[in-house]
C-alpha cells in the first residue's frame, strides 16, 4: 500500500486557480491545475491528467504529493518549508542533511548525480540517488531538487521537489517530474 507523504507547515494558505479542487478523504484536498502557496511564496502547475493531494486540516500546507503508482510505489512531491539554521547555511549543507534520510530508508545507496542547476530564478542542487528499498528490496531512484530563498526574510525557505520511483519506471516518471519542475516559480 502506498503511503503518501503529507507535508505540513504553519500555514494553510494555498490556492488552485481552477474549479478542479475537491475535498478528498479525511479532509484532504485534491487539486489539479495551478497550485499557489502564498505563505511559502511559490507556484507550480500540476501536469494535466495528474492530481495532487494535500494534507488534511488542521495540518498546515507546505505543498502536496502526486501518486504515480501504488506498485511499485512512485510519487512526486513539492514542498516549501522554513529552514533550520544549519540547513540554510548553504545548498551543500541542505543537501547533506537530505542525504542523511537515506540511511534509514535504503541500502546500497549511490549518488548518481549531484549538480548545481537553476530552479526558476534560484540556484538549486539536483540529486539523483539510487538505492535498494529496505521494505520492498526493489531498486529505486530518488531525484530531488533543493533550493533556498533568503530574500526578504531572515529565516530562509527551503524548496524541495522530489521524485521517488522504481528504477524500471524512472524514464517515464522523470518526464512528468521535469514537466512539473519547468512550471515551478518563486513568488516572493
Amino acid at each position: 500500500m502506498l503511503a503518501l507523504i503529507f507535508i505540513t507547515s504553519t500555514s494553510t494558505s494555498y490556492s488552485s486557480n481552477r474549479d478542479d479542487q475537491i475535498n478528498g478523504p479525511n479532509g484532504t484536498k485534491i487539486l489539479n491545475g495551478q497550485y499557489i502557496n502564498y505563505n511559502y511564496g511559490y507556484s507550480v502547475v500540476i501536469p494535466k491528467g495528474l492530481v495532487a493531494i494535500t494534507a488534511p486540516p488542521p495540518a498546515p500546507q507546505h505543498g502536496f504529493s502526486i501518486e504515480l503508482s501504488k506498485k511499485p510505489e512512485s510519487y512526486i512531491w513539492v514542498d516549501g518549508s522554513y529552514g533550520e539554521k544549519e540547513e540554510i547555511v548553504s545548498l551543500e549543507v541542505a543537501v547533506d542533511k537530505h542525504l542523511d534520510w537515506f540511511k534509514t530508508e535504503g541500502i546500497d545507496i549511490v549518488v548518481l548525480k549531484r549538480s548545481l542547476i537553476r530552479l526558476h530564478n534560484l540556484q538549486a542542487m539536483q540529486l539523483v540517488i539510487g538505492y535498494k528499498d529496505i521494505k520492498s528490496n526493489k531498486s529505486m531512484l530518488h531525484e530531488k531538487i533543493i533550493a533556498i530563498s533568503k530574500k526578504k526574510r531572515k529565516i530562509g525557505i527551503v524548496y524541495t521537489i522530489g521524485l521517488i520511483t522504481s528504477e524500471s519506471n524512472y524514464n517515464e516518471n522523470k518526464k512528468l517530474f521535469d514537466k512539473l519542475v519547468k512550471t515551478w516559480r518563486v513568488r516572493l
